[in-house]
C-alpha cells in the first residue's frame, strides 16, 4: 500500500497540466480555420478576398436596406435618400399575411400561426414524450384547417380568401409533416419486389420529380377547374 500510494503521487507530480477550458476551443478553433480555411496558398487567397468583399458588401447592404430605408410615409414622394423604399411593403404588411382574410377574424389566423411555430420549440425538447409530440404533429394540419376554414363554432371563411404567408405557413406545414413518411414509403414501394407497387412508385417519384413546380402550379390553377363544376369546391380552393 505505501508502494502504491508513493507510485500514484509520483504520476500526479509528473503529469502535466491540462490547458483550462478556453484555451482548448481556442486552440481547436485555430486548428479548424488552417484547416478549413487556409489550407494552401490557393485557398488562403481566396479566403482573404471572400473575406474582403464581405467587408466591403455587408456594410453597404445593410445601410441600404435598413439604416438609410424609408419606412414610413405617405406616398413615392417621402422616399428621400439613397436607401430602400419600403413602403409598398409596410402599407401593405396585412395583405401579404392575411391575404383577403376577413379583418375581425384574422385572430383566427394568428393562432394557426403561434401553433405552426410551436413545431420547432417541440422538436428541440428532449424532456417532453415524443408520443405527445407526433399526436400534435398528426393533429396540427386538421386543427390549422379548422381554424382557416371555419365550422364546428367558427364563422366560414372561404377558401378565395387565402392568399399571402397565410397560404405559405399552411402548405410548408402540410409539406413538412406528410413528405418525408411519403417519401419513405416511395422509396420502400421502389424497392418492393411486386411489380404495380414498385411501377406505380417509380412512375410517382419519376414524374414528380422531373416536372418543373411552374407545371403542377399551372395545372393547378388553370387547368384542373376545366375537370370540375364551376361551383365545385376544388374549383374554389384553386382560387377560380
Amino acid at each position: 500500500m505505501p508502494f502504491s500510494s508513493t507510485a500514484s503521487a509520483a504520476e500526479q507530480a509528473y503529469r502535466p497540466a491540462q490547458s483550462p477550458p478556453r484555451e482548448r476551443r481556442v486552440v481547436r478553433t485555430r486548428r479548424w480555420m488552417k484547416h478549413k480555411l487556409f489550407p494552401t496558398a490557393f485557398q488562403s487567397i481566396v479566403t482573404l478576398i471572400t473575406l474582403a468583399l464581405l467587408v466591403w458588401f455587408v456594410p453597404r447592404a445593410l445601410d441600404w436596406l435598413i439604416f438609410s430605408a424609408t419606412f414610413s410615409g405617405d406616398n413615392k414622394a417621402d422616399c428621400i435618400g439613397d436607401g430602400a423604399c419600403w413602403l409598398p411593403v409596410t402599407q401593405r404588411i396585412e395583405l401579404f399575411v392575411y391575404g383577403f382574410y376577413p379583418d375581425t377574424q384574422t385572430w383566427r389566423v394568428d393562432i394557426a400561426f403561434a401553433l405552426a411555430a410551436a413545431i420547432f420549440p417541440l422538436l428541440y425538447l428532449k424532456r417532453i414524450d415524443r408520443r405527445w409530440v407526433l399526436g400534435y404533429l398528426v393533429a396540427l394540419p386538421f386543427v390549422m384547417w379548422w381554424l382557416l376554414k371555419g365550422g364546428a363554432g367558427l364563422p366560414e371563411v372561404s377558401s378565395t380568401k387565402f392568399a399571402g404567408i397565410l397560404v405559405t405557413v399552411f402548405l410548408g406545414v402540410i409539406g413538412m409533416l406528410f413528405a418525408l413518411p411519403i417519401g419513405i414509403l416511395l422509396a420502400l414501394g421502389r424497392r418492393s419486389s411486386k411489380p404495380a407497387i414498385k411501377l406505380l412508385s417509380v412512375l410517382y417519384i419519376e414524374l414528380v420529380r422531373s416536372v418543373p413546380v411552374i407545371t403542377l402550379l399551372f395545372m393547378a390553377s388553370l387547368m384542373i377547374q376545366l375537370f370540375f363544376p364551376k361551383a365545385s369546391p376544388s374549383t374554389s380552393c384553386c382560387g377560380c
